[in-house]
């Protein structure tokens, strides 16, 4: 195996030095490259990276490029199709994702001839006319033989670029099989994390629960002063007298104005309170106004969840809530 180090840039002219590849010389000769952006390391690790080759302003061979663990280099192995044509070749490059494409700076490498025959030019098309020509000639001579000895190279040819095409498949199918793979141990790593760092969370905060009710207990007279409860549902804060609890020795204390978005509000959960000061039973109150002016009211029921409901009234604009109370066991 022949390795060539190189170091490509997207944004300046590369130079290479003099790289010379021997036609026949399959699958020995690998570029390795280190890939740049205006000076800088660019990670190629989140594109699909091709190998291409251009001659006479034309691609003549395109092919999957691997990208190595080191996120900014990449290397291809070079096939049949990038040295079936001798002389000079332009190559880059090119870095594709989501119908976007960037690509380095062409830098070039020498076919010189090798082993194969029949490869002129690159194109298989020459060896057609070729053979068109030997035909012409047995037609004069009536001697087969260097007919049978032109098809016979030319079937090796196409033999040839068949084995280069399954190769190509056969690789092309296991690096998508490698990338669904990765894909799915991603996505399941990345639901695992999330899952273990939402338990921490909660466990954090039960653990704030808990210390502050400790600490109300072991100080009965102690007051906690006013703290925010929190709101869900379509339920908004009063900007003036928002709704807010407080701990006094082993007694819970909370009143405040919830505004309700969305008219409906039958059995609906509008608050919670921190699951710590919750009661042990179900508490109810029927000290909940609908309205500023006190001509409806409805009962409150704190579970032992912590969530508030409002019970038996279909829809309200504002629900005003009389400072209610309950025991702290």
């Amino acid at each position: 195996m022949t390795d060539y180090n190189i170091q490509l840039s997207t944004t300046e002219d590369n130079a290479v030095g003099v790289i010379k590849i021997r036609q026949d010389d399959n699958k020995t000769q690998r570029i390795i490259a280190k890939i740049t952006s205006n000076g800088s390391e660019m990670k190629v690790s989140d594109y699909v990276v091709f190998f291409n080759a251009v001659s006479d302003g034309q691609v003549i061979a395109r092919d999957l490029a691997k990208i190595t663990n080191n996120n900014s280099t990449v290397e291809y192995t070079i096939t049949a199709p990038f040295y079936s044509k001798t002389g000079k070749i332009d190559a880059f490059f090119s870095f594709e994702k989501d119908g976007k494409r960037d690509s380095t700076a062409n830098f070039v490498y020498h076919v010189i001839p090798g082993s194969c025959r029949g490869i002129k030019g690159g194109s298989y098309i020459y060896d057609l006319e070729e053979l068109k020509n030997v035909s012409g000639e047995i037609v004069g001579s009536k001697d087969l033989s260097p007919l049978l000895e032109k098809n016979r190279e030319l079937s090796a040819s196409f033999d040839g670029l068949k084995v280069d095409v399954n190769d190509y498949k056969k690789e092309t199918d296991e690096q998508i099989d490698s990338l669904k793979k990765d894909f799915s141990d991603f996505t399941a790593d990345q639901k695992k994390s999330n899952e273990t760092f939402q338990q921490t969370v909660n466990n954090q905060i039960s653990d704030a629960e808990n210390k502050m009710l400790e600490e109300i207990k072991r100080h009965e007279v102690k007051d906690s002063g006013w703290m925010s409860m929190e709101l869900v549902g379509d339920f908004k804060a009063h900007d003036l007298y928002p709704l807010k609890f407080r701990v006094i020795g082993k007694q819970v204390y909370f009143s405040g104005c919830v505004l309700n978005e969305t008219k409906e509000i039958e059995e609906k959960t509008f608050a919670k309170i921190p699951r710590s000061f919750a009661p042990e039973a179900r508490m109810a109150f029927s000290n909940a106004q609908m309205s500023s002016d006190a001509k409806e009211v409805a009962q409150i029921a704190v579970w032992q969840n912590g969530e508030i409901q409002i019970v038996g009234v279909s829809a309200a604009k504002n629900v005003f809530i009389n400072q209610c109370s309950y025991p702290l066991v």
